[in-house]
């Protein structure tokens, strides 16, 4: 069990250090916090946040006036930091803990984000740089803003603009971007002259700047529009040609008009707008805009239904709300309530639920009455009872919950 007051003391030290006051993060909660169709009304009871394993356990009590990330990554779990939030922390306690609820390595930071490809985006007065899992600053901290690696590349902000490193720290692609994203699949999306566009690893731009509104790919597709007037149409999907492979226009009469819902702001990737800079960087509830397992969920005029990499309806749209699918199955609505459907559109769990996630790591969780969250196996068996106020997904065998505060 971690020592909270050794913690605190760690706190401490790091204000006097960095010169930093206040003590935590507004306890905001991140748009992963709920299903993405989220409870409607507000709790005034006092709440906490833990994780549990798959066998509802919880796996380590944090102690007081901690606010932990959403996931574990890299086998790291970061707290009290930014992470999801759309704010800068800037509070000298953001530390990095292990499965055990322990201190991974001593260090505290001024703010940091989950680690990525060994690496752990880390502030320390004012700018940023990159921690290795012993607490080493090992690219140091020079940057206005940085995002986590991705492909052996990470984002970073200077003074001339967005550029990318190496794992070195070595700056392999000038800074000279407005805005960008972090790469997918080979190529990251770029803003340019009010234009976005694809780069690939070398700082080659292979699909010329040209859209409005761009994502990364994803199963070699990536979801673009091109503003007209006020207006951001349907668009659709490139291939990594930036040949149009789905022309969503073309169903104008079926489609809906805008297909980019904002979120918290992330330094993950999502949606890059050329003049709403990053929206919804991380992927909840983006992540239903995009490709998965060969499927798109897409709202057409008769409902929500589904989509193959050639535009063709492989679902009819009979849904009323419709998540993308994971591990096999996708939970979708009847206008009543939430049940899992197989990919030839057959109910494999019965739609019972109030609330409905998408199934990792082998469970979903789901809420009957829509006030309390249990987690269901993919045989719609419930192994983890009802009784968490909220909860997010099963990643490296944990999950974070919300329960009351005893």
């Amino acid at each position: 069990m971690r020592d909270s007051s050794q913690a605190l003391l760690l706190g401490a030290i790091a204000s006097i250090l960095f010169g930093l006051t206040g003590l935590s993060c507004p306890a905001s909660r991140s748009s992963e916090s709920l299903s993405p169709f989220a409870l409607k009304s507000s709790r005034s009871i006092p709440t906490e946040e833990k994780f549990i394993d798959k066998t509802g356990e919880v796996a380590f009590e944090p102690g007081p006036n901690v606010t932990l990330g959403e996931r574990f990554s890299d086998g790291l779990l970061i707290v009290n930091s930014s992470e999801g939030r759309g704010i800068n922390c800037n509070n000298g306690r953001t530390q990095y803990w292990n499965r055990e609820g322990e201190l991974a390595f001593d260090a505290t930071f001024g703010d940091g984000f989950s680690s990525s490809e060994g690496l752990c985006p880390v502030m320390t007065l004012q700018k940023w740089g990159y921690a290795d899992h012993t607490g080493k600053i090992v690219i140091p901290c020079t940057y206005f803003r940085v995002a986590p690696f991705h492909e052996g590349r990470a984002a970073v902000e200077t003074r001339e603009g967005w550029g990318y490193i190496d794992r070195t720290g070595v700056l392999v692609i000038k800074p000279r971007y407005k805005n960008c994203l972090p790469f997918s699949e080979g190529l990251a999306a770029v803003e340019l002259d009010k234009k976005i566009g694809y780069i690939d690893s070398d700082g080659k731009m292979v699909i010329p700047p040209s859209y409005s509104r761009a994502r990364s790919f994803t199963e070699g597709l990536a979801r673009v529009g091109i503003r007209k007037g006020k207006e951001v149409p349907a668009g659709g999907f490139i291939n990594k040609t930036g040949k149009t492979v789905i022309d969503l226009n073309v169903l104008k009469s079926r489609a809906i008009q805008e297909p980019f819902i904002p979120a918290f702001i992330n330094m993950d990737e999502s949606t890059l707008d050329v003049d709403g800079l990053i929206i919804g960087r991380g992927r909840s509830p983006n992540e239903d805009k995009d490709f998965h397992e060969g499927l798109l969920p897409l709202e057409l005029g008769e409902g929500f239904g589904y989509i193959d990499g050639e535009g063709k309806i492989q679902i009819e749209p009979k849904f009323t709300k419709a998540l993308r699918f994971s591990e096999g199955l996708a939970a979708v609505s009847d206008g009543k309530k939430f049940g899992f459907i197989d990919k030839k559109g057959k109910y494999v769990i019965t739609p019972i639920y109030t609330i409905a996630k998408s199934f990792n790591e082998g469970l979903a969780a789901v809420s009957t009455d829509g006030n309390k969250f249990g987690f269901i196996d993919k045989k719609g068996t419930l192994v983890i009872p009802e009784k968490f106020l909220t909860a997010g997904q099963f990643r490296n065998e944990l999950a974070k919950v919300e329960v009351e505060k005893q």
